[in-house]
């Protein structure tokens, strides 16, 4: 039968029909692109691709895509972070690209308030003129971890507050063992292979700085007499055999053939996964001759890029990931200890090296005095301070006087070139 539309009843029907079916259609899924390092679990999976999956359960209106860094490569990371062809990134070189723009301002997005739980050197690491731009990932505190069989063994303590670089040099020394043909079978101390960020540590104990006021980008190195003394306390040590004359670290540490290195928090649980066969424990970084302590803290966070067509979605991401739930998960699973101020309990009881029984309590205490990781805008500058720490300490070929006064002419001279660029 043949129907006449007098009335334009057909249209009307066929706009509520079109009608029906868009607002019973799904709504498509923002899609946003995060690149991460990988954090190995225990069982060996990615800790960080397991929060992203259990993320895009939770909102399926968000997918979000896991990419690695490394696959990207640093290369092109910089193009995928001009075009927007990423959104969300976890990394810890933030500084250059807060200076190139690349970072959003979370200010915009996230009341001050929600910042409170996280360590202020953290948070001044990740700020420009009072906003801040990433969420701490987790602490990163630099300490040592002794063995404490060879401890016992040559009748040693862990000396605790009064671990200081006089004490440090005659325990090294105790602790060395020489053979009949005058060979070092076992070191006191391994530095290890980040000569840079571990002569900080050196330095800032002895009163002295890198950077000027602390800032968070370096431009201009002020190694001084403070310096001279600090490589000229860690030449003893070389002159004294009661170090390697190589970076060697935890290796040397794993076999038996160091008794103390340096190590940072975010490494425990390997370390642990490492050394299933001897007792050790972790101790501060001995004071300097002006009773400083030194510690810095490592600077790995989650950022939004500043093109995303998304920026509330990749903020609520970046929310989830610093939340205490993934930070407890990233403890449990991954031994990254948590930023957060009020999961501090949390860690000291009921991560793997406090079930362990071994001192956290000292890596607490220290963001009391942390200072942010010194970090370069190129890492060119980074190679020649290392090169000459490896020179005056490990080789003997430059006087601690010498290293620093040329040091400081060519990384300064390079930093003023390219802060004029």
């Amino acid at each position: 039968m043949h129907i006449k539309d007098s009335g334009g009843v057909l249209g009307i029907l066929v706009s509520i029909l079109l009608l029906f079916v868009i607002i019973s259609s799904p709504t498509s899924a923002v899609t946003l692109h995060f690149a991460s390092h990988p954090r190995e679990t225990s069982d060996g999976r990615d800790a960080m691709k397991l929060l992203t999956e259990r993320f895009n359960e939770m909102h399926p209106d968000i997918e979000v895509k896991y990419l690695l860094l490394r696959d990207i490569g640093w290369d092109a990371l910089t193009v995928y972070l001009a075009t927007g062809m990423l959104d969300v990134v976890q990394y810890w070189q933030f500084r250059d690209w807060i200076e190139e723009g690349y970072i959003l301002n979370l200010n915009r997005f996230i009341d001050d308030n929600y910042f409170a739980d996280f360590y202020q050197a953290q948070l001044d690491f990740f700020s420009k003129d009072g906003d801040l731009y990433a969420i701490p990932m987790y602490l990163a505190i630099p300490g040592q971890v002794y063995n404490k069989r060879l401890f016992d063994e040559n009748g040693l303590i862990c000396p605790g507050d009064q671990w200081d670089w006089d004490l440090f040099f005659s325990t090294t020394k105790k602790l060395t063992t020489v053979g009949a043909d005058g060979s070092t079978s076992r070191y006191g101390y391994a530095m290890g292979s980040a000569a840079e960020a571990e002569f900080d540590l050196w330095l800032w104990s002895n009163g002295g700085r890198t950077v000027p006021n602390d800032e968070m980008m370096g431009t201009r190195l002020m190694w001084d007499e403070k310096a001279v003394e600090a490589l000229d306390f860690l030449v003893d040590l070389s002159e004294s055999n009661l170090i390697p004359r190589k970076h060697a670290g935890l290796g040397e540490f794993y076999k038996l053939e160091a008794a103390i290195t340096a190590v940072h928090t975010g490494v425990l649980g390997w370390v642990m996964d490492q050394t299933p066969h001897f007792d050790w424990d972790v101790i501060s970084w001995p004071r300097g001759p002006s009773g400083d302590s030194a510690a810095w803290v490592g600077l790995d966070g989650y950022a939004v890029i500043r093109n995303t067509e998304y920026p509330e979605e990749a903020i609520e991401f970046i929310q989830y990931l610093a939340s205490p739930e993934c930070q407890l998960f990233l403890m449990e699973n991954a031994g990254l200890p948590p930023s957060r101020r009020t999961l501090a309990a949390d860690y000291l009881v009921s991560s793997a090296p406090a079930q362990a029984g071994f001192s956290l309590e000292y890596f607490i205490g220290a963001m009391e005095y942390a200072r942010p990781q010194t970090t370069w805008a190129t890492p060119q500058v980074g190679t020649i301070m290392n090169q000459a720490i490896a020179d005056v300490v490990y080789r003997l070929n430059r006087s601690a006087g010498q290293a620093v006064e040329e040091t400081v002419r060519i990384v300064n001279t390079i930093l003023e070139r390219y802060n004029q660029e």
